[in-house]
């Protein structure tokens, strides 16, 4: 049986329902950690200063012991231990590499806190024999698909120096639902499920300008995992659909949180847009995510015949029919951000807009068309950015992550001798804003120029 050592006085509320999956121990004299799974801490207690001086977090960490940690909604805490803070009630990391972590967390339900501890101990105890196989976990990231082609020996070492990683494992369900609206239509409900994959890259460029100065610093943030699927659709015939996703979107804000502590603008002290994408896109079959940036290495670092040769970026090709994207960038205040929109565009052949474009008004009795394959089927957005930072900058970005869904329920109502069309509409955002209040902290001084 898979053993977890707890690091409290005493074992909390969801510790104890650990123990229906997990061999908890709370012995705290000198102890083997390498015979356990993962330790558990309730970090309310201890704070990000605590973290720092934590003996036993730390010997984790060098052997690659998982942590879960309780109460982490201060964003401060988890950025001492791994350079990056998302804020969230319950979080487990991972150590691939010293430069590379792998985060899942784990939202609150607010109908029910008992009702969410319990899904989170049997995710738990569901990631145990697959995703704490560290060996694997090392395997998938030597050969990730991020391409850092370069032709130049770049030692691990330097790696650590110039890059970090994190993968951000995050995902919600939720009940949408319509109420009754006649004996027609008496009410009903389906299960939206997001499930996104946040890759988040820090790097200091190794190239310099004419005066020898090393210029920038890189953070890229890309989309991969299931995406979002609206499960099985209440009503999918000519005279219901839905719920169906009508936009699925994507938002990324960031600051400077020294900065915003003085009032200056963000954008022109310390980030700009680098490159992102999707750009804008109509309506086609598939499209082309594809962004990527230089950060260099010296001859001196690389040896003889050594280029500036290390690329860091990614290309998607992704279904996109009956769809289209939108964009776009925007300032408010100190406060930065991108918005991406994958709305859908079109119903069998004809525009759609809103919800009302559903209706086929062509017929003498009113139906409706049917919504593509996109609408009601898993839906993997590839949005992918890069933020440029000079490279001296050492200071705290804060960053909001979020994903929203739009869905609609569309119906014909036979009163009398009309036809008359209604729906219902339900959003489900999936935001660590929404959920603790708190921003996601990344420490831009943990990577540095070789």
């Amino acid at each position: 049986m898979h053993r977890i050592l707890s690091l409290n006085l005493e074992l909390t509320d969801f510790e104890k329902r650990l123990a229906d999956h997990f061999s908890i121990d709370a012995e705290h004299g000198e102890l083997d950690l390498s015979h356990y799974t993962a330790l558990s801490l309730n970090v309310s207690a201890v704070g990000a200063s605590g973290i720092e001086g934590h003996e036993a977090i730390h010997a984790a960490r060098r052997l690659g012991i998982p942590l879960i940690l309780e109460a982490a909604e201060d964003p401060s805490v988890m950025r001492k231990l791994v350079g990056i803070g998302i804020p969230s009630q319950i979080a487990l990391i991972r150590f691939v590499t010293d430069n590379h972590s792998v985060i899942n967390t784990y939202v609150s339900d607010a109908e029910s806190q008992s009702r969410h501890i319990d899904a989170a101990a049997t995710q738990l105890a569901s990631l145990a024999d697959s995703a704490w196989e560290l060996p694997a976990l090392v395997e998938k990231q030597n050969s990730k698909s991020t391409s850092m082609a370069t032709s130049a020996a770049v030692s691990n070492s330097d790696l650590q120096q110039i890059s970090h990683t994190w993968q951000w494992n995050c995902g919600a369900t939720k009940t949408i639902s319509y109420p009754f609206h006649n004996n027609n239509y008496p009410g009903g409900s389906q299960v939206v499920n997001i499930d996104t994959i946040y890759n988040i890259e820090l790097w200091a460029s190794q190239d310099t300008d004419a005066s020898g100065v090393y210029p920038y610093k890189y953070l890229y943030v890309y989309q991969t995992g299931a995406g979002a699927y609206p499960g099985s659709l209440i009503g999918d015939d000519k005279n219901t659909q839905g719920f169906y996703q009508e936009h699925l979107q994507f938002n990324m804000y960031w600051a400077d949180m020294q900065n915003a502590a003085n009032s200056m603008p963000s954008l022109a002290s310390n980030f700009a847009v680098y490159d992102y994408n999707p750009k804008v896109t109509n309506s086609t079959s598939s499209a082309t995510s594809s962004v990527s940036f230089n950060v260099g290495v010296s001859a001196s670092r690389g040896g003889p015949g050594a280029d500036a040769g290390l690329t860091v970026g990614n290309s998607y090709t992704y279904n996109l029919s009956d769809f289209e994207v939108g964009v776009a960038p925007y300032q408010i205040g100190i406060t930065c951000g991108m918005h991406w929109d994958y709305a859908m565009c079109s119903v069998e052949g004809h525009p759609y807009s809103e919800w009302e474009d559903l209706v086929n008004n062509q017929v003498v009795d009113k139906d409706l068309y049917s919504v593509p394959e996109l609408a009601k089927s898993s839906y993997t957005t590839n949005s992918q950015i890069v933020l440029q930072a000079p490279n001296t900058y050492e200071g705290i970005a804060n960053v909001v992550l979020d994903f929203t869904g739009v869905y609609q329920y569309v119906g014909i109502d036979a009163v009398g001798l009309k036809d008359t069309p209604f729906h219902f509409e339900q959003t489900f955002t999936y935001s660590h804003w929404d959920e603790t209040g708190q921003n996601m902290q990344i420490d831009f001084g943990i990577v540095s120029p070789i």
